[in-house]
């Protein structure tokens, strides 16, 4: 696997955002995108948009009109989440950082709950990358919902599979369906979706 290095690289990996993407994960994040996404990406969760950033400036790259949807709760987390996520600077920084980068208007933020935002949701998903809560049932929750939507061929991907609830729904993951991507990148497992178009 060759690691994408983007335009704006450095710029990312440099950002002030609260994110525990790392470098080589973000890299790894771009290849993702840029083998996979036709169209339409979905991230579920945020924060301040680091890995949103390297997914959007790897798409920049090949010049191709992706967009990518990215679900959070930003401040309407408060008192459920970490208040470095849910803290009201950081939608503002999310934007600030993508508009830096001249990539806001790739992406198209979703404000709420996961759950609420995928029982509106009705179409394909060429990647879908889960960085959400990492309890179980919200990880579960979270490709229970949203995994039906990435299409045969696409690609479904987890940050921090090496946390114990995280590895639990990776072990569950019925192998009819998805493929693991024999290449990893940090803590990201990554998966295509089998069957013919």
């Amino acid at each position: 696997m060759h690691l994408i290095k983007s335009k704006h690289n450095r710029e990312i990996e440099e950002m002030r955002a609260t994110s525990g993407v790392s470098p080589v994960e973000g890299q790894y994040l771009a290849w993702l995108a840029q083998v996979y996404v036709r169209t339409t990406a979905v991230e579920i969760g945020s924060c301040e948009g680091r890995s949103a950033c390297y997914i959007l400036d790897a798409l920049a790259d090949l010049r191709r009109e992706a967009v990518l949807h990215c679900v959070d709760l930003w401040e309407l987390g408060q008192g459920s989440t970490p208040p470095k996520h849910s803290t009201p600077k950081a939608y503002a920084r999310f934007k600030k950082n993508l508009t830096t980068l001249e990539l806001w208007e790739h992406a198209v933020p979703h404000k709420g709950l996961s759950s609420d935002i995928a029982a509106e949701w009705g179409s394909q998903i060429d990647m879908l990358f889960i960085d959400g809560s990492h309890q179980y049932e919200y990880v579960r929750q979270d490709y229970e919902m949203w995994s039906p939507f990435v299409r045969i061929g696409g690609v479904l991907a987890f940050h921090d599979a090496n946390q114990e609830d995280v590895g639990r729904v990776l072990l569950e993951l019925p192998i009819e369906r998805w493929a693991r991507l024999p290449l990893s990148g940090g803590r990201i497992a990554a998966y295509t979706r089998r069957g013919t178009p």
